[in-house]
């Protein structure tokens, strides 16, 4: 059993323009996780975090919606492959 938890997610303005609007973004977001027997509930390996960045530019339709969800994609497939390396 897969367990985790989101602990950070963050926005950090890279840029903005002469009126203080972002013209570019990152997110920033972290999760700790620990793989648990199925069986007894106990952890099968040590509890690891993973972070993922996605940059933005709210300027050609980004958001930080579509920024976190694609860092949470990458973050998925990180942890698959942590997982299948075990």
């Amino acid at each position: 059993v897969l367990e985790g938890t989101i602990v950070e997610c963050q926005e950090t303005v890279l840029a903005q323009d002469e009126r203080q609007a972002t013209r570019e973004s990152t997110v920033l977001v972290t999760v700790e996780w620990v793989l648990k027997d199925g069986r007894t509930g106990e952890p099968v390996g040590p509890r690891d975090r993973l972070t993922e960045r996605e940059a933005f530019v709210p300027g050609t339709g980004e958001s930080l919606r579509s920024a976190r969800a694609e860092a949470m994609r990458r973050l998925a497939a990180d942890l698959v492959d942590r997982l299948e390396a075990r």
